[in-house]
């Protein structure tokens, strides 16, 4: 056993020696690899790059960290659209240029339109085709490989984590931190946070809790954990693949086979692995107002409770109790559930003040300093809540529409998919667990 372990710790080093040489060699001038051409000039801040049978897209907006506007969302609806009609591309690829690989959607866009009906129209139209394509990323019929090297964050995570493939690096930042702007975690964010271990899905959702590296291959984000320096080595052997790449199992091994020694070590003291059963004692409670009382009360002694409990503070009190909320009432639903109920929810948190003002606090004046509509949790009712999540059928509202899960009926509402399966989904092959 010892020798298998020395075996796989050598190959591990010696890909890892050759992936640095790779490195060097891939960005050194007048060189490049066979089988592989450069990007494509962005279009809509969205370049498309070939790797053989692999087609690429490169979320190219990096001086806005990658934050994905209503022209990329179109941009990569077509672009996988395509990919997905011409038989020569095995599979797809979804990768950012620069330090992030998506910091989110362009709330920022969003919150500086006049106020009034207008806004509200763009405001929704940009969430329902950022949802479709969420949608469509999670049920594409080819394999699909989320590259995580940088910032991870709201409508990125949507992105990319619920896709077949998610492989992290050590610059991967993963956050949804959308309470501190009136918000809540949506693109399909009560899924995959539900997935996690224990409560570390509430602790991301309520505290804007962060994960690095190889934390998110520890709690299950990430399927592969790879040195950012393999990256051109991947490149490399997703060429070599060819045609082969169409199989899962021999994609899965290729990544496999570049996976950073690391991971034969344990976690680190004071990584999010050793920290989890202190989140789930704290964030026990069905109420924020349960949750932040415990990190309160663990503070004196917990550096990392009193953090969580600021994290917590900064969150509006409304989105704080609408996000736990939808995470307690989608545990058990699937993504295409979890979706149309979330976009419920958009659709209030674009009617109300909180998103808007939130937004300006902390991306357009910088002070930090939002006034919420209500200031504090006791103030927002549990009817308030539950008017986030009631059907849209006021004067110009429109439920989501998606097309219905393989072995599903094409019902459009939440609450009316259980009543209407008749007999067993269909068994698909299951895609790796978060």
């Amino acid at each position: 056993m010892r020798l298998g372990r020395l075996a796989a710790r050598f190959q591990q080093r010696h890909i890892h020696a050759l992936a640095r040489a790779s490195h060097a060699l891939n960005n050194a001038p007048g060189l490049s690899s066979v089988g592989m051409r450069p990007p494509s000039a962005p279009t809509a801040d969205v370049a498309e790059e070939e790797l053989g049978a692999v087609r690429a897209a490169v979320l190219s907006r990096p001086a806005a960290l990658n934050a994905v506007n209503l022209a990329m969302v179109q941009r990569l609806t077509a672009l996988f659209a395509r990919w997905e009609a011409q038989p020569h591309v095995a599979a797809v690829l979804l990768k950012g240029e620069g330090k992030a690989f998506c910091s989110g959607g362009d709330v920022r866009a969003l919150a500086q339109l006049p106020p009034g009906p207008a806004r509200l129209a763009q405001a929704v139209a940009y969430f329902r085709e950022e949802d479709a394509l969420v949608y469509r990323l999670a049920t594409y019929p080819k394999p699909f490989v989320a590259l995580l090297d940088g910032i991870v964050m709201g409508g990125g995570a949507g992105l990319s984590l619920h896709g077949r493939f998610r492989v992290a690096t050590e610059r991967a930042v993963f956050a949804m931190p959308e309470a501190a702007i009136g918000f809540m975690p949506d693109v399909g964010a009560t899924h995959f946070l539900n997935r996690l271990p224990g409560r570390l899905g509430v602790a991301c959702s309520l505290a804007g809790l962060r994960l690095r590296g190889r934390e998110l291959r520890d709690v299950g984000l990430a399927t592969h954990f790879v040195e950012s320096a393999t990256l051109p080595l991947l490149a490399e052997r997703l060429v070599e693949l060819g045609a082969g790449a169409a199989r899962e199992e021999a994609l899965g091994n290729a990544l496999r086979e570049l996976e950073s020694p690391e991971l034969l070590a344990p976690p680190p003291p004071g990584s999010i692995a050793t920290r989890l059963p202190d989140i789930d004692a704290w964030f026990a409670a069905d109420s924020a107002e349960g949750i932040l009382a415990a990190l309160d009360a663990a503070a004196g002694g917990a550096p990392f409770a009193a953090e969580l409990a600021a994290g917590m503070r900064r969150g509006a009190p409304e989105a704080l109790k609408v996000s736990l909320a939808a995470l307690a009432r989608n545990r058990n639903r699937s993504l295409r559930e979890c979706l149309l109920d979330e976009f419920r929810c958009v659709v209030r948190f674009m009617e109300k003040p909180d998103f808007y003002e939130g937004v300006a606090a902390q991306l357009l004046r910088k002070d930090g300093q939002p006034a919420w509509a209500r200031p504090t949790l006791g103030e927002v009712t549990p009817e308030a809540v539950a008017a986030y999540s009631a059907p849209l059928d006021g004067p110009g509202q429109a439920e989501l529409e998606l097309p219905p899960e393989p072995g599903m009926p094409p019902v459009g509402l939440v609450g009316k998919v259980e009543k209407a399966r008749k007999s067993p989904p269909r068994a698909r092959k299951p895609r790796e667990k978060l």
